[in-house]
């Protein structure tokens, strides 16, 4: 569990919140080739842009990896987000309270490099779907990603 203390508007000074925050991952390898991933965590943040706010986010997410011949693999993931925006502040004019249910979707092609400074290069070519479904409208938007990444480990 999370506590949180806010200095406020109240008559004794301090106002407090507890909230429970949880991570959990776990991975199946179902073959030699083929792996699941599961998780959900819960957390809370402190916004970066309004002053008083607090996000408790819930995720869940899966993912579907699958190797291939040649030094490719192609992977596929779903993501869910619930984030409530807490209003701590009580004060007039203050940031409304709002929720937001975010979705992404994911797929890649990979193909491993074999470079001799980076043995662990990779290529990848791939697709992100993204929506944001919130109740302030104005915040709300769908997003379509596609492109070519490269990346390294040391």
């Amino acid at each position: 569990a999370e506590t949180r203390w806010y200095d406020g508007d109240v008559p004794d000074g301090a106002e407090t919140t507890t909230t429970p925050v949880f991570g959990i991952d776990g991975s199946w390898q179902a073959t030699r080739s083929t792996s699941l991933s599961l998780g959900l965590t819960r957390a809370v943040q402190q916004s970066i842009t309004q002053f008083d706010q607090n996000i408790a986010t819930t995720m869940a997410s899966v993912g579907l990896s699958q190797q291939l011949r040649g030094g490719r693999s192609a992977k596929i993931n779903y993501r869910y987000e619930f984030a409530d925006y807490d209003d701590n502040s009580n004060t007039v004019g203050s940031a409304a309270s709002r929720k937001d249910n975010y979705h992404q979707f994911g797929a890649s092609l990979d193909q491993r490099l074999d470079f001799e400074s980076f043995p662990d290069a990779t290529l990848s070519v791939f697709y992100n779907y993204n929506a944001n479904l919130s109740d302030s409208p104005l915040l709300e938007y769908y997003q379509h990603l596609i492109g070519v990444r490269m990346g390294f480990a040391f």
